[in-house]
């Protein structure tokens, strides 16, 4: 179900007995290491929520060419998913971090990122953890990125001059 960062509140209510899992990310162009990744974390816990980075902000972090997909195109598919119960569009920052922002609204049992990210929390890690949110990370290996996507299809869209046939 489609929601606003505002209604995340609501959430935990509605569900206060229930393992809630929170997760985010950019979504751009979807590829098997999103379907695998829902998957995992919705496996955590009762349901799935998960925050969708604004367009702006994929900007700030990736530059200017990205995303490729507007923030409702995929919020729109990953509400898709079978996997998430709830999906929004991360708030713009404010005093903390979005994720933290989103933390602070929804009080989720856990909070799931990929390894990879793991240096990223550990300043803000101990807060986390005394909002009652666990902290975990994801160690499988990714399965691909929308980078690596967009580079090989501009690596195969090349051209390359072909010897003239005589």
């Amino acid at each position: 179900m489609i929601v606003t960062s505002e209604q995340l509140p609501e959430i935990r209510r509605r569900h206060r007995f229930e393992r809630i899992v929170f997760a985010g990310g950019v979504f751009d162009l979807i590829h098997e290491g999103h379907v695998d990744g829902l998957e995992k974390r919705r496996k955590l816990g009762d349901l799935l929520v998960v925050g969708i980075t604004s367009d702006e902000r994929v900007q700030e972090r990736k530059g200017l060419n990205r995303p490729i997909r507007r923030e409702l195109g995929r919020l729109s598919v990953v509400n898709a998913f079978r996997a998430v119960d709830y999906a929004f569009i991360m708030p713009l920052p404010a005093e903390k971090t979005p994720t933290i922002q989103v933390i602070q609204a929804l009080q989720p049992d856990i909070f799931v990122d990929h390894h990879e990210n793991q240096h990223r929390w550990e300043v803000d890690r101990a807060y986390i953890e005394s909002l009652g949110t666990e902290l975990a990370f994801d160690d499988a290996p990714k399965l691909d990125s929308t980078t690596d996507i967009i580079s090989r299809v501009i690596d195969s869209t090349r051209f390359v001059p072909q010897p003239r046939a005589q």
